[in-house]
């Protein structure tokens, strides 16, 4: 198998596909790049790519048991000793969900998908011969949306942290935060760096604000990884596209539009218990505090009053 690169059709209509565009240029240009010149295993990703018969025939074809049968069948034809490649400088042309309950229900399958895959197939990559670094890296690889159930939990514990925690306790968790922060800023930022994705201020902006919507994607994607671990069904909700490139471009009164608003009152919840705890942080003058909050704050306001937006005025 050979996976091509994607591209963005629609890259600059909108902050909200800015924000999807750099997602995937990190999974594009770091991951798979990194995956696949160390001799790690990677993924199809479903489209932008061209397969041998022969690969799928004897890795046991396309089966229907996950969400992401891309993945399931890359990892089944890997174990096998089948050899992909990722080409990235042959660039594919995509387009971005332009609304949120679209771009939620891909992310929605794709974690369910992946938790799905690592039920199927961890156990026998772990059972096989392969190199420990490649069933460490799958690991990885199948178990990442995991940490997005980790995040709720955050949120929640974060009032009492902030109450009961020791001088020396709150450095270290002020410590561990700013790492996590630095760490991701540099991998976006070397994801992001390169001409077509346009000013590298714009990129220094966008990379707090990709933070912030995905910690908004926590309330989805944890739904989505507590069914992958609980159940086999995998119906597949298609993403709508609308062929839309600059703003001037209509797709609001689109026959196939994914209507419904998941989770939007639980996300509207945790949106005000931030509020109420950076309230609590500032009355207990921790207000070193004060920018993780308004990172975590800002992603539930965003994905609240983009819901409302697109949902009930039918504006994007």
């Amino acid at each position: 198998m050979i996976q091509f690169c994607w591209d963005h059709i629609n890259r600059n209509f909108s902050l909200f596909t800015r924000i999807q565009a750099l997602f995937l240029d990190g999974h594009f240009h770091i991951e798979h790049f990194s995956r696949n010149r160390s001799g790690r295993f990677f993924n199809f990703n479903g489209t932008a790519g061209m397969w041998r018969r022969s690969c799928i025939i004897d890795s046991g074809g396309w089966q229907y048991d996950t969400l992401t049968e891309d993945m399931d069948l890359s990892y089944r034809a890997q174990m096998r000793g089948w050899k992909f490649l990722y080409a990235p400088d042959i660039r594919v042309p995509a387009e971005l969900p332009v609304e949120l309950a679209a771009f939620k229900s891909q992310q929605f399958r794709w974690a369910k998908g992946s938790i799905q895959t690592a039920r199927k197939i961890l156990p026998r990559l772990f059972r096989s011969d392969q190199p420990w670094r490649i069933k460490i890296e799958g690991g990885f690889h199948m178990l990442s949306n995991v940490m997005y159930m980790v995040l709720p939990l955050m949120i929640l514990v974060m009032p009492f942290v902030l109450g009961h925690m020791s001088l020396v306790q709150m450095y270290l968790y002020r410590t561990v935060l700013m790492f996590s922060l630095v760490s991701i800023t540099a991998f976006y930022l070397f994801a992001g760096w390169h001409p077509w994705a346009g000013s590298r201020i714009k990129l220094l902006i966008e990379i707090p604000l990709l933070m912030a919507v995905g910690i908004g994607l926590c309330v989805n994607n944890s739904e989505a990884v507590i069914k992958g671990i609980f159940s086999n069904a995998a119906v597949f909700v298609r993403t709508p596209k609308y062929n839309v490139v600059t703003r001037k471009d209509r797709w609001q009164h689109n026959i196939y539009r994914i209507r419904r608003v998941p989770l939007f009152w639980m996300e509207a919840f945790f949106l005000a218990y931030l509020v109420v705890t950076m309230i609590y942080s500032i009355r207990l003058s921790a207000l070193h505090m004060l920018p993780y909050l308004a990172i975590f704050t800002t992603g539930f306001a965003y994905f609240v009053t983009l819901n409302l937006k697109q949902a009930y005025s039918g504006k994007g």
